[in-house]
């Protein structure tokens, strides 16, 4: 765990956040609304970020001192209270702090019909969808990679197999879906700015991207690949791979020993 105790700005909200984690997008929220502390130490609202390495043990001993679930990201209020899903936090953050309406919809939008239960939908899926998918097929990459040499066909066989009949169809599924999605005429999933869906769709397309599964530069994916690109160039999400402690979705390689 980084940043102590005499580090951090009394008073006001903390992210604690897992290196290399679904907390990034979190992070980037964050960055976004410009609410990181110490660079920001004069915002009002300015967040402490808490920073915390992969470790081998589970559940993370540090992150359960924090919460019983042990999970990040973990969000503590400046009244003390404890919010641990990501589309929650998002929608918290959004809601108490996007005072200018940077990622929500605007009054005009509002009245002209503006569509939550597409924006819920979307930003559900990110969450529960595509992550369920995603979930899976780490467990049985990670599974053939620790195994002995000698025994790894115990693992590599059926994970072979189950990825060409089952997460490599569904993870084609998910992308023609949001490829639908976001060919609609804007550049983010709910219009001209991004929005809810599109910080908790990240992570999955991150881990999608990173961990080789699907190959974005296909013509197919065109406009997924120009949305996917247009989020990583913007200044909040560079800024929140400075505030971070790395962002390598290869897991095996970002274990601590301890």
């Amino acid at each position: 765990m980084s940043a102590k105790a005499n580090q951090l700005k009394p008073d006001v909200p903390t992210l604690h956040h897992l290196q290399s984690s679904q907390s990034q997008r979190i992070l980037w929220l964050l960055c976004e609304l410009e609410l990181v502390y110490p660079n920001n130490s004069t915002h009002p609202f300015a967040f402490n970020v808490v920073h915390y390495k992969r470790i081998k043990s589970r559940p993370h001993k540090e992150l359960a001192k924090i919460h019983p679930l042990a999970k990040s990201p973990i969000l503590v209020t400046s009244d003390g209270r404890k919010i641990h899903e990501s589309t929650t936090i998002l929608s918290y953050l959004i809601q108490t702090y996007d005072v200018e309406g940077h990622f929500q919809p605007s009054p005009e939008e509002v009245k002209e019909g503006y569509d939550w239960i597409r924006d819920d939908s979307l930003s559900s899926f990110g969450a529960s969808t595509m992550s369920g998918v995603m979930m899976l097929r780490i467990i049985l990459e990670i599974a053939a990679t620790i195994t002995p040499f000698f025994a790894s066909w115990i693992f590599s066989l059926p994970n072979m197999i189950l990825n060409r009949l089952f997460t490599n169809p569904e993870i084609e599924t998910c992308l023609k879906y949001l490829q639908d999605e976001i060919l609609q005429d804007s550049p983010y999933f709910m219009g001209s700015k991004p929005g809810r869906a599109d910080f908790a769709t990240s992570w999955p397309m991150d881990m999608y991207v990173q961990r080789g599964w699907v190959n974005l530069d296909e013509e197919r994916w065109r406009g997924l690949k120009a949305w996917y690109d247009r989020i990583h160039a913007r200044e909040g999400w560079k800024k929140s791979q400075e505030k971070g402690n790395g962002y390598s979705l290869a897991f095996k390689k970002n274990f601590d020993k301890s």
